[in-house]
Protein backbone atom coordinates (compact mmCIF):
# COMPACT_ATOMS: atom_id res chain seq x y z
CA UNK A 1 0.00 0.00 0.00
CA UNK A 2 3.09 2.47 0.74
CA UNK A 3 3.14 2.25 -3.41
CA UNK A 4 -0.09 4.14 -3.11
CA UNK A 5 1.56 6.75 -1.81
CA UNK A 6 4.91 6.68 -3.69
CA UNK A 7 3.87 6.08 -7.14
CA UNK A 8 1.88 8.33 -9.21
CA UNK A 9 -0.96 6.21 -10.20
CA UNK A 10 -3.51 7.28 -12.69
CA UNK A 11 -5.98 4.25 -13.27
CA UNK A 12 -6.81 0.43 -12.06
CA UNK A 13 -7.74 -2.19 -14.10
CA UNK A 14 -10.22 -4.65 -12.81
CA UNK A 15 -9.35 -8.13 -13.81
CA UNK A 16 -12.22 -9.68 -14.88
CA UNK A 17 -11.90 -12.67 -11.87
CA UNK A 18 -12.64 -10.31 -9.29
CA UNK A 19 -15.55 -8.85 -11.86
CA UNK A 20 -17.17 -12.09 -12.27
CA UNK A 21 -16.99 -12.55 -7.99
CA UNK A 22 -19.93 -9.71 -8.00
CA UNK A 23 -22.83 -12.46 -8.54
CA UNK A 24 -22.24 -13.50 -5.00
CA UNK A 25 -22.13 -10.02 -2.59
CA UNK A 26 -20.56 -12.11 0.45
CA UNK A 27 -17.41 -13.49 -1.60
CA UNK A 28 -13.98 -12.12 -0.93
CA UNK A 29 -13.44 -11.04 -4.86
CA UNK A 30 -16.82 -8.64 -4.62
CA UNK A 31 -15.56 -7.24 -1.74
CA UNK A 32 -12.53 -6.44 -3.36
CA UNK A 33 -13.85 -4.77 -6.13
CA UNK A 34 -16.25 -2.82 -4.56
CA UNK A 35 -13.10 -1.62 -2.30
CA UNK A 36 -11.67 -0.68 -5.21
CA UNK A 37 -13.82 1.00 -6.82
CA UNK A 38 -14.37 3.12 -3.58
CA UNK A 39 -10.52 3.73 -3.93
CA UNK A 40 -11.11 5.24 -7.13
CA UNK A 41 -13.29 7.18 -6.21
CA UNK A 42 -11.75 8.64 -3.45
CA UNK A 43 -8.56 9.26 -5.13
CA UNK A 44 -10.13 10.68 -8.41
CA UNK A 45 -8.66 8.20 -10.52
CA UNK A 46 -9.94 6.27 -13.57
CA UNK A 47 -10.80 2.27 -13.54
CA UNK A 48 -11.39 -0.24 -16.08
CA UNK A 49 -13.38 -3.16 -15.37
CA UNK A 50 -12.74 -6.39 -18.02
CA UNK A 51 -15.08 -8.48 -18.72
CA UNK A 52 -18.61 -7.33 -17.49
CA UNK A 53 -21.21 -9.89 -18.80
CA UNK A 54 -24.30 -8.99 -16.83
CA UNK A 55 -26.80 -5.84 -15.67
CA UNK A 56 -25.95 -6.59 -12.38
CA UNK A 57 -22.38 -6.47 -12.49
CA UNK A 58 -22.50 -3.16 -14.44
CA UNK A 59 -24.57 -1.56 -12.08
CA UNK A 60 -22.55 -2.72 -9.16
CA UNK A 61 -19.39 -1.29 -10.72
CA UNK A 62 -21.32 2.15 -11.46
CA UNK A 63 -19.44 5.00 -10.29
CA UNK A 64 -18.19 8.22 -11.79
CA UNK A 65 -14.16 6.28 -11.78
CA UNK A 66 -15.07 3.53 -13.55
CA UNK A 67 -15.28 3.48 -17.64
CA UNK A 68 -16.60 0.18 -19.46
CA UNK A 69 -14.49 -1.40 -21.53
CA UNK A 70 -16.87 -4.03 -23.75
CA UNK A 71 -13.76 -6.10 -24.56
Amino acid sequence: LSLLRDVPLTGIKLDKSFVSALGDQDSFGARVSQGLVQLMSTLDITGIAEGIETHEQAERLLAPSLAYDPD
